[in-house]
């Protein structure tokens, strides 16, 4: 069975700005050892976790809603204080950004990322996001 979408189920994309240099989270990453088994633990770094809580805050000052179920679709435009990083690595600390905030209920339900790209803003660093409501493909 082919999944369908109708033109009704889709709506007008939800607008956000994440103000402050985007980061993922593996750059510099942590690597601390369990100390019962002695087993490598690796945590995102703390300039990382430092822009997901900042992102997360802006988030849900800006949705103010129940978190979407169904299918989404982000369009990002990374804006970095220089021109270093993977965009696969930003899309995932924007995804785990918009789980943390409750804009979506789960990062899998992104089925698409278009026009999502990398680009460069050293005086006004930034992530700029358009999230558009599919609702369900099923």
């Amino acid at each position: 069975m082919e999944a369908k979408l109708s033109m009704a189920s889709i709506q007008k994309p939800y607008q956000f700005i994440i103000l402050g240099a985007p980061r993922t989270k593996k750059n510099s990453g942590r690597i601390f050892h369990n100390r019962a088994s002695g087993a490598p633990i690796l945590l995102p770094s703390a300039a990382s976790k430092e822009w997901e809580s900042k992102a997360v805050w802006q988030l849900m000052d800006q949705w103010r809603r129940k978190a979407l179920a169904g299918d989404v679709g982000v369009n990002a435009m990374f804006y970095r204080e220089r021109d270093a990083g993977d965009l696969v690595n930003y899309m995932q600390a924007l995804a785990d950004a918009l789980q943390v905030a409750k804009v979506i209920e789960d990062d899998r339900q992104i089925v698409c990322w278009d026009g999502t790209r990398l680009n460069k803003d050293a005086a006004r660093p930034r992530v700029e996001v358009q999230l558009t409501h599919y609702g369900s493909l099923k």
